[in-house]
């Protein structure tokens, strides 16, 4: 029987449990300095004209070395992201994986203006925002101070980082314009008559069926042994046929019997 926390983790949805285990493993790699985290931050000059593609998306797994703060984020992020793809975005993770495809793509470009080595604190509230807006009527709580919407929640954040550092993080900013960016394209702009209903951020189809695949094991479980083991295995013993239950067959042997011994000769 698998323990609460491994019972949990099967039951997190494939797109976040993967970004939760990269998460993990990278911020692992630092601690046992198996990496430097230095090598990890995404810098233009380093990774593309030295060929070091890798911070392209280590870049969003670092939330910094394993404290509290690091488990916070992580606790927030997989819960909204969590909530993201098992409600609005319907279970659907190609769609989910390209909106974080879509997301981290317009991170990288803002980094490339202002001064930002690490984008996960950027992506987390870019996931936050997009989750505030798709879900209107909840409501959020403040430490017991007050209760406010879903929609004010990033407003919140902002200004309890203001309060707490004297300044606005560019982070946080960047995340939250491109969140709204992917919520004006995605769910705004297409409801607009001037669009005819077209989506500009709409998956592609190949990338849809290239994660479909990639995923299709881990999305549903046990269906495929289900599949095979099916025709292998053995005939119910009630669907086989026996003399008892198949009455005509005993009546026809005996009249065979009586055409064979009979006598060929017609009587007069």
């Amino acid at each position: 029987m698998p323990s609460p926390i491994e019972q949990w983790y099967r039951d997190v949805p494939p797109i976040t449990r993967l970004y939760l285990t990269a998460a993990v493993a990278v911020t692992l790699a630092v601690h046992l300095d198996a990496v430097n985290m230095f090598q990890l931050y995404y810098d233009f000059e380093h990774t593309f004209q030295r060929g070091q593609l890798w911070r392209l998306f280590t870049t969003f797994f670092y939330f910094g070395p394993f404290s509290f703060n690091w488990a916070l984020h992580i606790f927030f992020l997989v819960q909204y992201m969590r909530d993201l793809e098992e409600g609005s975005f319907g279970n659907q993770s190609a769609d989910f994986m390209w909106f974080l495809g879509v997301a981290c793509a317009c991170l990288l470009t803002c980094s490339s203006v202002a001064a930002m080595p690490f984008l996960a604190p950027a992506l987390s509230f870019t996931v936050i925002y997009v989750w505030s807006r798709r879900n209107p009527n909840v409501q959020l709580n403040l430490m017991g101070l007050f209760t406010f919407r879903a929609p004010y929640f990033p407003l919140v954040m902002l200004g309890l980082s203001y309060l707490l550092n004297n300044e606005l993080p560019v982070q946080n900013v960047c995340g939250l314009v491109v969140g709204h960016l992917y919520y004006f394209l995605e769910d705004v702009w297409p409801l607009n008559p001037a669009s005819h209903g077209q989506r500009w951020l709409q998956t592609p189809v190949l990338f849809s069926r290239l994660v479909s695949s990639f995923l299709r094991t881990t999305e549903s479980p046990g269906q495929d042994e289900l599949v095979v083991d099916e025709p292998d295995a053995p005939l119910p013993p009630l669907s086989v046929p026996t003399p008892s239950a198949a009455e005509p067959a005993p009546a026809l042997t005996v009249r065979q019997r009586r055409e064979v011994t009979a006598d060929p000769t017609p009587h007069e």
